[in-house]
């Protein structure tokens, strides 16, 4: 059942396809669990993968009213019935596979560091999170923000 909290929360995430399924207060953060709206892939073999579990993964987001938020991600892990080749969902829009952080934090972070001179740990207490996860998206988006600042991807 949808709660007004979780309306409110689906319309701060603004994430495409993505359903948001809860919202949890902890001391430190804002917690929100999301999941998508993907149908069944294909396997690269042709074949019809099923549902194999669901992976929760937790990643930094960009700060709400003040407070660092968490999005935990209910990642979908699909079986081939043919190959038997296993796999997790992935969504760019979301999430690098490289970072701790989401997509637009690590893309924020970057601008934040590169952009305006802030020191990484001090975009770090702002997200709530460690150095090292800011570091680890600078180096992973920086070249891009650079080439692109404008994240026009032309």
């Amino acid at each position: 059942m949808e709660t007004d909290a979780t309306r409110m929360c689906a319309l701060l995430v603004g994430l495409p396809a993505v359903i948001v399924r809860g919202v949890g207060e902890w001391p430190s953060w804002l917690l929100v669990v999301i999941a998508t709206l993907a149908g069944r892939p294909v396997c690269e073999c042709g074949g019809t993968p099923h549902g194999h579990g669901v992976r929760d993964v937790d990643l930094v987001d960009l700060p709400v009213f003040g407070r660092p938020v968490r999005l935990r991600w209910a990642k979908q892990r699909w079986r081939c019935t043919r190959c038997g080749r296993t796999w997790t969902e992935q969504q760019r829009e979301i999430h690098s596979a490289r970072c701790a952080l989401t997509t637009r934090a690590a893309r924020w972070a970057t601008l934040q560091v590169g952009c305006h001179g802030r020191a990484v740990s001090e975009v770090a207490a702002d997200l709530g999170c460690g150095w090292h996860a800011v570091m680890d998206a600078v180096e992973l988006f920086g070249t891009e923000l650079i080439d692109d600042p404008a994240g026009s991807g032309q």
